[in-house]
C-alpha cells in the first residue's frame, strides 16, 4: 500500500493546480458486461494479465483509501487476498452532484464484472472501469460480501438513520443522504417508518435528477398503506419530471380534492396545464421562455411539441423529417427539449473538466471541457433513467453496433460508454 501514498499525493497536486491540463485516452473499444454476475467466475489481481479485458470473470474489491478525482475517480482497493490495486472509474456522478468523498468511502465493497487490467501513462497498474454498469455495489448483509469484510454489527435505528439523512439533506449532501435513507428503509421495523424513509429518499433522487427512481420510492408503500399528502405530492412532481403530464394533472387534481388548503398544488396544476398546451397544441409563452433563459441556471421549463413532424425513411437518403399535415409559413413544426446539456462557463462541475481532453484514437476524434461533462451526464441519465434510452439510441450513430434496447442485467440497465461516445462525436 505504501506505493500508492506518493502516487495519490502527486494526483492531488495535479488536481489542485487549476491551470493543469490533463489528457485521457479511450482504450480500444470493448463492450460492457452483459452477463449476470452469478454466471461469472472469480479472479484475483495476481491472476490477471496486463492490458487484458478479462471476459467471463469477476472480482470483489474493498476500498482502502479516500477517492481522488482527476480525469476519472481514483481509489485504492484490495481483493480478498489483500492485494492492493488502483481503480480508475470514469463517468461517475459529477463532483458538484455527489462529491467523491460521499460516493466512495473507505470500507465500501464492490463487484467488478469483466475487469480491465492495464498500465497508465504514469506507469501505475490499474483496473480501469469505462462502463458504469460493470460495477455492482454491495451493501449491508449481502451474501456476496466476504465474511472478513462484513461491517461491524451495530444496533441500527430507522429513526436515527432518517435523522442523519435529514441532516445531510439540509447540507445538500445528496450522496450521504441517499445512503442514510436507504439504511433507514432496510432497518425499518414498521410500515410507517419505511413509508417516511421512502418518501424522503424520493426527494433525494429528484435532487439527483433521477425521477424514475424517485417515483418508485414515492409509491413503494402504496400497496400497504394509504398514501400521505406528501407522498401524493411527490408522485405528482415525479410524473412532471418524467414528462407524463396527463398523469401528473390527474394526480394533482386528486390531491387538490383531498387537500384543498395545499397552495403548492394549484401552482403545480397551472404549470402542468401550460406543459399540456405546449405538447398538445404547440402553444408556448415565448417571452416567458426568453426570460427564463436569462435566469442564473438558464434552464427553460417547457414541453416538447412534435405532432407536426415525424421521422420516416427517405428512399436512398436514409431517415428524414417529414411533416404529418399540410403546413403554412410561420407555423411551428418542432420544439424539442434537449436530451442533455452543459454550460461550460457556469457549471460548477465543469471546472473539473475545462482543461481535460478526451482522445479516441479509434475514431480519430477528441472531446474537450464541457463536451466531456455532457457525455458523463448522458451516461448517468441512461443508467438511472433507462426509459429515456429509446429516444437517444434511435439517433444516428454511424456504424457502431449498439446493444439491444432495454437490456438489463443484475436488475440494472447495461450502458455502453463507447456507443454514447460515438453519438456525441457525431
Amino acid at each position: 500500500m505504501a506505493f500508492f501514498t506518493p502516487l495519490f499525493a502527486h494526483m492531488e497536486a495535479k488536481r489542485s493546480a487549476a491551470s493543469t491540463s490533463s489528457t485521457a485516452h479511450l482504450p480500444a473499444r470493448y463492450l460492457p458486461c452483459a452477463r449476470p454476475s452469478d454466471k461469472l467466475k472469480p479472479i484475483f489481481i495476481s491472476e490477471m494479465t496486463l492490458e487484458t479485458h478479462h471476459l467471463g470473470r469477476k472480482i470483489l474489491l474493498r476500498l482502502c483509501t479516500k477517492a481522488c478525482r482527476l480525469t476519472a475517480l481514483l481509489v485504492v482497493a484490495e481483493d480478498e487476498r489483500e492485494t492492493p490495486i488502483l481503480v480508475q472509474m470514469y463517468h461517475q456522478p459529477e463532483e458538484n452532484v455527489i462529491p467523491s468523498q460521499q460516493l466512495l468511502k473507505k470500507g465500501m465493497v464492490l463487484l467488478l464484472k469483466e475487469p480491465y487490467f492495464k498500465q497508465t501513462a504514469d506507469g501505475a497498474y490499474v483496473l480501469r472501469v469505462d462502463h458504469v454498469s460493470d460495477v455492482i455495489w454491495l451493501h449491508g448483509d449481502d451474501e456476496r460480501i466476504p465474511l472478513a469484510w462484513m461491517p461491524r454489527i451495530i444496533e441500527l435505528d430507522s429513526a436515527g438513520s432518517r435523522l442523519e439523512g435529514n441532516n445531510h439533506f439540509n447540507k445538500k449532501e445528496w450522496g450521504s443522504a441517499l445512503q442514510q435513507y436507504t439504511q433507514a428503509i432496510e432497518c425499518s421495523e414498521t410500515a410507517t417508518d419505511a413509508q417516511i424513509s421512502y418518501i424522503n429518499r424520493s426527494l433525494v433522487n429528484l435532487r439527483l435528477g433521477r425521477p424514475a427512481a424517485a417515483f418508485n420510492d414515492a409509491v413503494a408503500m402504496n400497496s400497504r398503506l394509504q398514501p400521505t399528502e406528501k407522498g401524493l405530492f411527490r408522485e405528482a412532481i415525479c410524473l412532471y419530471q418524467l414528462r407524463k403530464f396527463d398523469e401528473c394533472l390527474s394526480k394533482l387534481q386528486k390531491l387538490r380534492a383531498l387537500y384543498p388548503s395545499n397552495k403548492d398544488v394549484q401552482f403545480e396544476i397551472a404549470k402542468t396545464i401550460a406543459r399540456l398546451r405546449e405538447c398538445n397544441d404547440g402553444i408556448y409563452e415565448w417571452k416567458d421562455m426568453q426570460q427564463q433563459s436569462k435566469n442564473e441556471d438558464r434552464l427553460v421549463d417547457c414541453a416538447t411539441f412534435s405532432k407536426n413532424v415525424e421521422i420516416r425513411q427517405s428512399p436512398g437518403k436514409g431517415r428524414g423529417l417529414f411533416t404529418t399535415k399540410p403546413v403554412v409559413a410561420g407555423e411551428l413544426l418542432l420544439c424539442e427539449k434537449a436530451f442533455s446539456y452543459s454550460f461550460t462557463d457556469t457549471d460548477g462541475g465543469t471546472k473539473e473538466h475545462q482543461n481535460i481532453l478526451l482522445l479516441d484514437s479509434h475514431a480519430m476524434k477528441a472531446l474537450i471541457g464541457g463536451q466531456i461533462l455532457n457525455l458523463t451526464r448522458i451516461i448517468q441519465k441512461l443508467y438511472h433513467e433507462p426509459e429515456t434510452a429509446a429516444s437517444f439510441l434511435e439517433m444516428h450513430h454511424g456504424n457502431y453496433a449498439v446493444l439491444s434496447q432495454g437490456l438489463q442485467v443484475d436488475f440494472k440497465p447495461v450502458v455502453d460508454t463507447y456507443a454514447h461516445t460515438s453519438f456525441v462525436f457525431i
